[in-house]
C-alpha cells in the first residue's frame, strides 16, 4: 500500500504542476489579449490561483499588476507581499527588483547576486 500512495502523491503533483502551466498560460492570453478577449481581470485571478499553487514566475507578474492597477485596482501592499513570495521563490526578476529598490547598498548587492545565481538554476 506505501507504494500506491507514493505513486497517488506524485500524480498529484503532476496535476496540480500541469494545472499551474494551464493557468499561467492562460493568463498570459487573457493579460494580453493573445489570441482571446482582453481581460486583465481574468489575468489577475489566473496569476494567483498559480502563484498560490507555488509558481513564483506568476507571482512575480501578479505583483506587477497589482502595483500597476492591471486588471484591478492598485494594491501595493497586496503586489509588495507577491513580490516577497516571487523573490522566496527564487525569481530572478523578483529579486532583482527587491534590489533595485533595496535602500542599503550591501543588501542591495546581496539581492543581485542572488538574482543572478537565479538564473543559473533557471530551466527554460
Amino acid at each position: 500500500m506505501r507504494g500506491w500512495t507514493l505513486a497517488a502523491c506524485l500524480v498529484c503533483l503532476q496535476a496540480a504542476a500541469h494545472d499551474t502551466e494551464i493557468d499561467t498560460t492562460q493568463a498570459r492570453a487573457y493579460r494580453h489579449g493573445t489570441g482571446v478577449a482582453l481581460d486583465q481581470a481574468r489575468a489577475v485571478r489566473l496569476f494567483e490561483r498559480a502563484a498560490q499553487a507555488g509558481d513564483a514566475d506568476a507571482a512575480f507578474t501578479l505583483s506587477n499588476m497589482l502595483r500597476d492597477g492591471e486588471g484591478v485596482d492598485p494594491d501595493p501592499a497586496a503586489a509588495a507581499r507577491w513580490l516577497q513570495v516571487a523573490a522566496d521563490g527564487e525569481s530572478p526578476e523578483a529579486l532583482q527588483q527587491l534590489a533595485m529598490e533595496e535602500p542599503d547598498p550591501a543588501r542591495a548587492a546581496q539581492l543581485f547576486r542572488e538574482a543572478a545565481h537565479a538564473l543559473t538554476h533557471r530551466v527554460r
